[in-house]
């Protein structure tokens, strides 16, 4: 089929898509009747059920907003989503006695959010996605955060060059050649 034939056909079913029906969906009683017997369901299981659904209930919680939080605002560039998701795993961390992750999020927290009214030019770079690494190609969802960047990179080049795995039961020898690699990574690069 010619390239003009499907654009013409494409055109043509956008302006037969009508939006209405979708509408009249989402705003008819019986999908909001729905929607409400759903939250009452849950804060059934959060908080009037067993102590079992109640764990169940919060790893949920923890996996929607945290952990798929931060994978989605990594590979989409989203700086707020990832602050928002930052911010939902600080009360976790303090539950699960991670005290230093605790105490560094919230000082990280603390910085990200001032970023606008201190450094307003990084912050408008974070904001358009510079906040995130892309390794290969132009993928729109293969960013990572940049610590996992270096872990990817240099991190893999120290393990896979061999020199690690000949010496390592010499603790001083593996720390000296760890200790070094950034400046061999500096000279491979000029």
């Amino acid at each position: 089929m010619h390239l003009r034939a499907i654009h013409f056909e494409a055109e043509e079913m956008a302006e037969t898509f009508s939006v209405s029906p979708y509408n009249n969906v989402l705003n008819s009683e019986s999908l909001l009747q729905v929607y409400q017997l759903w939250s009452q369901f849950l804060e059934h299981l959060r908080h009037e059920n067993s102590q079992f659904s109640t764990f169940w209930m919060s790893y949920f919680h923890l996996a929607e907003d945290v952990l798929l939080g931060l994978i989605r605002s990594s590979r989409e560039g989203n700086l707020l989503l990832h602050l928002y998701a930052v911010h939902h795993m600080i009360p976790w961390c303090f539950a699960d006695d991670k005290f230093n992750y605790a105490r560094y999020l919230l000082v990280y927290y603390a910085q990200m959010a001032n970023l606008p009214v201190e450094h307003p030019d990084v912050h408008r770079n974070f904001m358009e996605g510079h906040f995130f690494m892309q390794l290969a190609g132009e993928s729109p969802f293969g960013r990572i955060l940049v610590d996992q960047t270096m872990e990817v990179t240099v991190n893999k080049d120290t393990k896979t060059t061999g020199i690690v795995t000949i010496f390592r039961l010499k603790t001083g020898a593996v720390n000296s050649f760890t200790l070094q690699q950034s400046t061999r990574v500096l000279f491979s690069i000029s």
